[in-house]
Formats: C-alpha cells, sequence, structure tokens
C-alpha cells in the first residue's frame, strides 16, 4: 500500500547516516538504454532506489479519480506467484521494503534494501511492476480502506482547508481534484482499469532513476535492465493542459466546524522552477514565511501579538503551477486578527521586499540548510529524484549555491513587487472563527 494510507504523514526511518559533502552523482546508462543517476557509497551494505514514471492523478479520468492511489495501493498486494501475504512475507525476511506514491504528476517508487539481498528485492519491484495480481480480497480490503481514508480526510481540518482550496482555485482543471478520489469514484474502479493503469501508463520512455548505495556502475546495469527492461519502451502521453493558476485570488471561504481552533490556509501563483527569477523567489520565501529563524509573519503573528500557534510558508511546483502556500493555527477568537496581519505583511512586503540583513541571513540559511537533509541514503536517493523530475542538472548541487548567492537586494525587491500579491492571495478557514466575514461559507460535501 501506499505510504500515506499506512500511517498518514509518517516518513520511513532512513536506512544510515552518511556525511552530505562527499556526494558524487554518476550517470549510469544500462545495455538496454535505461538510464539512473548514482552516487556510490559502501560504508554500509544499503541500497535506497527512488523513481518515478512520469504519470499521476492528473491524467485520471475525472470519473476514474483516486485511480493513482488505487495503483498504488495494491502494487505490492501481491504479484507474480505470490500473493499478498507472500509478497509482504518475503520483503519482511529479506529486510527491505518496497512502497509506492502516488501524485498529481508523477507515480513514485521507492525501495530499500541491504546488498546482500540486492537482487530478490529488486526481482520483487520487476514483479510488482509488470504481474501484479490485483486479487479480488486485497482490492476489496484496499477500496475499504481508501474509503474510510477519504471519509477521515473530511472531517481533519487540515486535510479539509486543503481540499477546498485546490476545488475552489482550480475549479476546471485536474489538480482541483484531490489524488485520493471521492467514495463515488473510487467505488467504480474496476479490476481492469487498475490493470489498464499498470499496461498503458507504465513505459522505459517515462522513467527517473536514482540509486544511492552499496555497488559499482557495473553492478547497477544489468539490475536496471532485468528490473525495468520488460516495461513498454514507450506509451503515448496525453495532450499536456495549459499552464494553470488559482482563480479564486483574494477571497476568504469559510467551512464552518465547531473546533476549538481555526486553520487557515492562504495561497497564490508563485514562480516555476525554471523562470529565471525562481531562486530570487525562493530567498523571498524564506524572509516571509519559510525559514527557521524569525520571519516576518512569524515575528508579525506568533512572536509580537502571539496569536498563531505556527506560521509559515512555502513553495509548490507541479507541472502545469507554481504555489506559494502558508498556513497559520489559531484560537477562533483570534482568527481575525490573524488574517488582518497576513495580508497587512503580504501587502508591506511587496511593497518594500526584505532588508539588506533579511537577504544575507536567507541567503546564508539556505545555502546551509539544504545539505543537512542529505543524511541518508535514502534523502539522496529522493533528493536527485526530485532533481530529475523538475529538471534540474546532475551538478545541482555543485551549481545551487551560486544561484542563491547571486540574488541582489534590487532583485529581491523587483520581485517582491511584481510576484507578492496580497490582492491574489486566496484563504480557506477551518473552524469557527470569530469576527471573521467570509466571501463565502462553502459545503465541503457540494
Amino acid at each position: 500500500m501506499s505510504r500515506r494510507l499506512v500511517i498518514l504523514g509518517l516518513a520511513l526511518g532512513a536506512l544510515v547516516a552518511r556525511p552530505a559533502a562527499a556526494v558524487t552523482i554518476e550517470k549510469v546508462v544500462s545495455p538496454g538504454g535505461i538510464e539512473a543517476w548514482l552516487v556510490e557509497d559502501h560504508g554500509q551494505k544499503v541500497i535506497s532506489l527512488s523513481y518515478a514514471f512520469h504519470t499521476g492523478a492528473a491524467e485520471d479520468a475525472a470519473d476514474k479519480n483516486g485511480l493513482t492511489e488505487f495503483v498504488a495501493s495494491t502494487l505490492d498486494e501481491g504479484a507474480g506467484d505470490l500473493d499478498s501475504e507472500a509478497y509482504q512475507g518475503k520483503l519482511e525476511d529479506l529486510s527491505s521494503s518496497i512502497t509506492f506514491e502516488p501524485g498529481q504528476d508523477y507515480f513514485e517508487g521507492y525501495v530499500r534494501t541491504v546488498s546482500p539481498h540486492r537482487d530478490e528485492v529488486f526481482d520483487l519491484l520487476r514483479l510488482a511492476l509488470t504481474q501484479p495480481r490485483f486479487d479480488a480480497p486485497a482490492v476489496a480490503r484496499v477500496r475499504d480502506e481508501i474509503t474510510k481514508a477519504i471519509a477521515a480526510r473530511a472531517e481533519e481540518p487540515n486535510a479539509l482547508a486543503g481540499k477546498i482550496w485546490w476545488r475552489t482555485n482550480f475549479p476546471n482543471e485536474a489538480y482541483g481534484r484531490p489524488v485520493l478520489g471521492t467514495a463515488k469514484t473510487v467505488d467504480g474502479i474496476t479490476v481492469d482499469d487498475l490493470k489498464s493503469y499498470v499496461q498503458t501508463r507504465f513505459a522505459r520512455n517515462q522513467l527517473k532513476l536514482a540509486v544511492v548505495g552499496d555497488l559499482t556502475p557495473d553492478e547497477l546495469k544489468p539490475l536496471l535492465d532485468k528490473t525495468f527492461g520488460t516495461l513498454p519502451a514507450s506509451v503515448t502521453e496525453p495532450a499536456a493542459p495549459a499552464d494553470a493558476a488559482p482563480v479564486d485570488g483574494g477571497k476568504l471561504l469559510l467551512i464552518k466546524k465547531p473546533v476549538p481552533q481555526s486553520i487557515i490556509l492562504f495561497g497564490q501563483a508563485g514562480l516555476p522552477i525554471a523562470d529565471k527569477d525562481y531562486y530570487t523567489f525562493l530567498v523571498l520565501n524564506n524572509v516571509l514565511g519559510g525559514g527557521t529563524f524569525s520571519t516576518r509573519l512569524e515575528h508579525a503573528v506568533r512572536e509580537e501579538k502571539g496569536l498563531a500557534y505556527s506560521i509559515g510558508t512555502g513553495l509548490s511546483n507541479y507541472d502545469h503551477a507554481a504555489l506559494m502556500f502558508g498556513q497559520a493555527g489559531t484560537q477562533n477568537a483570534k482568527a481575525a486578527e490573524t488574517i488582518a496581519i497576513i495580508r497587512e505583511e503580504w501587502a508591506r512586503f511587496a511593497a518594500g521586499g526584505p532588508t539588506d540583513k533579511e537577504l544575507k541571513d536567507a541567503k546564508t540559511y539556505l545555502e546551509g540548510a539544504y545539505a543537512l537533509g542529505l543524511d541518508s541514503t535514502l534523502s539522496i536517493a529522493e533528493r536527485l529524484l526530485f532533481f530529475q523530475t523538475h529538471g534540474l542538472p546532475i551538478d545541482y548541487f555543485d551549481k545551487r549555491k551560486g544561484l542563491i548567492e547571486k540574488v541582489t537586494l534590487a532583485d529581491a525587491k523587483r520581485v517582491a513587487k511584481a510576484v507578492i500579491d496580497p490582492a491574489k492571495l486566496a484563504f480557506v478557514v477551518v473552524g469557527d472563527p470569530a469576527g471573521v466575514t467570509p466571501d463565502q461559507v462553502v459545503d465541503p460535501a457540494d
């Protein structure tokens, strides 16, 4: 099953710690033409694989919304001549894991194993991708689990806020539909739908691969062909949709819920990673709300006024949308003042941008903190996969610092004025806030 259905939000533990400084990436191409990025690490007998097919929930038909999630949740429920219990038991015996993670644009997968069991575990992955069983009892059980997860998320304020934000800001786009699907669409997904997905959406021309750990290029090449070589060479991608931006700019939507704390989700359009000003925008986000030091929003909302338990912003980039998100949690009685201050700070930052000190602090943080996440074979493999799925070069580790360092104060003020836009900041509030006058009260069931 996908990781989010096993324990929502719980990341699987890293297999081995390693220093971040010694990351040397090599492009490896198998005899069959399958390419992977490899970081050799022979310090421990551990191998981590991260991979992705360029297909995801955004390609699911509207009446089959949730199909990508359903496939991800059933691929490890038996494959080849192994039923679900036998497949999972074999992985447990091999002290290894194979997981699948659906997204809007990519279908990702992860393998963690120890090198003595490498060939057996990679063969189990091959079976899951090419010969999944989709046995009726497993499919029925997973369908029930997904349906329960949908019901649970409908009651959870953070998930509910996200669902409504996406649905109202991308009403005519696939991004506006939840990856999990709805109870109705999930009920209509058949075993034939699951089989067709695997047969028509997994192909070598859609594949990105990152491997980190105890193996050499010569050992990896035949392993790539054996594991992925029997997949179709190519599939026809659907016509790419037009790039999209949030349409509900400036509005505040309220979902009434009798809870003591209001969840406030806010966001606006961002910049694509390929944009020439993206790294300036990345620095701006760090100053406004995305850093761990005292950001503008944290100082104004939490430190100075004590209004929110937490507040922060972040950037999200998809194939056809770029966003800047923020979230805060506060007592219902303080929600109106919190929203007002967020809007004020958004407008003040758009008008003046950061100070010179804020800019320098943000750049120092971004340059230093990036390496801190590279502490395991798994985290490095996931980072390399991110590079590939977002069009970043293989030497990005070396280039990133220079891209951030060259951001000037003039750049920051220019981009803040051009991109940060309080008039387009869309809010969704879940709770029972006092003094908040919404543009619309939303029934989440509609």
